[in-house]
């Protein structure tokens, strides 16, 4: 029997279906990176400006009217770090892209790592995917302790749209809350529903992952789109996951990747 189609994993409360989160969805967050550009017939393509944490793509479910379904962080060629709800239904139905959905292609799942407490603890609620090939022309994220949410943090998400059509990806930015493992928005916002599986990057060249949003919540000042939007994330941390990166990245397949 054929399945119901799927919504996008959600993690804040809030009464809003899909279709209210489609429509504010990624509306406040604030454009740091640049749009990829689309193939055109009839004119030269001018080469694609480079991403700004390039690391941080989505996911596409094979069930799901909605894309992204997910975010992720490549963490070697072809491992992808997420959260879990995001792989609680239909795992294998999954496929990891960079850069824009609708404008780029995706490479699909293959295999699935997950963390022994990732169902009896938040913190380390992460699974890791491995895909069926490589993601070619990325360096894959750094993996980083820190031992206090920082202020120069930034969260590359997209704006969630119906499947096939292009959705805007943009950087917020966030400050470490007195809350443990928890990120207040200060520039940007997260998307109403909370950004699920995004990665937490300090701000810098090079692509430093400290966490994955994993949980939402109400720190700080009102979304301005909607009392009932998420305006915090919480994240399970690099340093909370140190053993179980360090065998996710060693399931990659890529010879020497690192």
């Amino acid at each position: 029997m054929a399945r119901a189609l799927l919504s996008a994993p959600r993690m804040s409360r809030g009464k809003q279906g899909w279709v209210a989160i489609l429509a504010l969805a990624g509306a406040c967050a604030s454009p740091v990176g640049a749009d990829v550009g689309i193939e055109n017939d009839e004119e030269p393509e001018p080469a694609a400006p480079a991403l700004v944490h390039a690391t941080g793509g989505y996911f596409e479910h094979a069930r799901s009217p909605l894309v992204p379904f997910c975010h992720g962080v490549l963490i070697a060629p072809d491992v992808v770090v997420t959260a879990a709800n995001c792989a609680a239904d239909g795992w294998f139905e999954l496929s990891f892209g960079i850069g824009e959905p609708g404008a780029s292609s995706t490479v699909a799942v293959e295999q699935i790592v997950e963390h022994p407490l990732g169902s009896a603890d938040p913190a380390h609620a992460i699974v890791a995917l491995v895909l069926a090939k490589p993601v070619v022309d990325v360096v894959p994220a750094d993996v980083l302790e820190v031992d206090e949410m920082p202020c120069d943090v930034e969260l590359p998400t997209y704006e969630v749209v119906l499947g096939g059509e292009i959705a805007r990806r943009s950087i917020w930015r966030a400050c470490g809350a007195s809350e443990p493992g928890s990120l207040v928005a200060v520039d940007g916002f997260p998307n109403c529903h909370g950004d699920s599986g995004a990665g937490a990057f300090l701000s810098g060249p090079r692509d430093r992952v400290i966490g994955w949003v994993t949980g939402a919540g109400h720190l700080g000042p009102q979304h301005p789109l909607h009392e009932a939007c998420v305006t915090s994330v919480q994240l399970a941390t690099v340093a909370a996951n140190r053993e179980f990166l360090a065998q996710a990245r060693a399931r990659t397949r890529v010879q020497d990747p690192f």
